[in-house]
């Protein structure tokens, strides 16, 4: 998780960065509350609940361009 924990904290910036008005990039934090055994099927697909979850957190930040 300490590799992790440095790409997310250098994500911000990165996304600043290329981020533009007619193509924004925005974050939507995954990692936060994630619980690898609880939200994957195997080591690194999520599984149904995993999934529900991804959406939930993907939904309001997409809904929020439309």
């Amino acid at each position: 998780t300490g590799c992790i924990a440095t790409l997310n904290s250098q994500l911000p910036a990165w996304a600043n960065k290329i981020s533009t008005t007619t193509s924004p990039v925005v974050l939507v934090d995954q990692h936060t509350g994630w619980d690898a055994n609880a939200h994957q099927r195997d080591s690194f697909h999520p599984n149904a609940l995993g999934a529900e979850r991804m959406a939930d957190k993907f939904l309001p930040v997409v809904s929020s361009f439309f």
